[in-house]
């Protein structure tokens, strides 16, 4: 539902969240879970009834100069949900494939295992494999499932932070049986 900038959502908001990873930028060991849950009533204010649930959870383990990651992602929204809440901005960041707001539905679970390899104290290769167990489209008229994205880049500490490369490949448009896209992340610096 695309709900307009006018309209009043009251409702009650839950997250539980654990985070001892021992670091945010390259974690090399520990565990993020985070849960969250969001019910808004009409009964409350509200001018939409919805529920929207949410889990993400990461586990890293480095053995020598090798880093295994693990994570997991799923969403579930009920009808009236705002749109902005059943879709991840962040693309190849958290999907290795994916473009900027391409991952989205009503329902969306999908895994992702990473390898990072350290070359030497300030450089990092990159290998990562993702797969969408299974989205449905906010309409809910479509449903997908096993779709694979893979990336590979490499990592470069700096004074400034670090400056990541990672090139990628996943397809068009998760909805429909399209062409595979390559992808080409960069960034630098912190993230705020």
């Amino acid at each position: 539902t695309n709900i307009s900038k006018s309209s009043k959502l009251v409702g009650v908001r839950t997250l539980a969240q654990l985070d001892i990873l021992d670091n945010i930028l390259l974690p090399k060991d520990g565990v993020f879970i985070q849960a969250l849950y969001e019910d808004s009533k009409i009964d409350l204010g509200s001018d939409y009834n919805y529920q929207y649930y949410k889990a993400i959870a990461k586990l890293y383990k480095t053995f020598h100069l090798n880093t295994y990651g693990i994570s997991g992602y799923y969403h579930y929204a009920t009808d009236h949900t705002p749109i902005y809440m059943t879709t991840i901005f962040e693309g190849s960041q958290t999907f290795a494939g994916a473009k900027e707001f391409q991952l989205h539905g009503s329902s969306l679970t999908f895994f992702q295992l990473d390898y990072k390899y350290r070359q030497d104290k300030d450089v990092y290769f990159h290998f990562i494999a993702n797969w969408i167990m299974n989205a449905n489209s906010e309409s809910g008229d479509i449903m997908v499932e096993n779709i694979w994205g893979f990336g590979a880049g490499i990592t470069l500490v700096s004074p400034f932070g670090p400056l990541e490369f990672i090139w990628s490949i996943g397809p068009e448009n998760i909805y429909s049986n399209s062409n595979q896209q390559h992808h080409f992340h960069f960034s630098a610096g912190y993230n705020f």
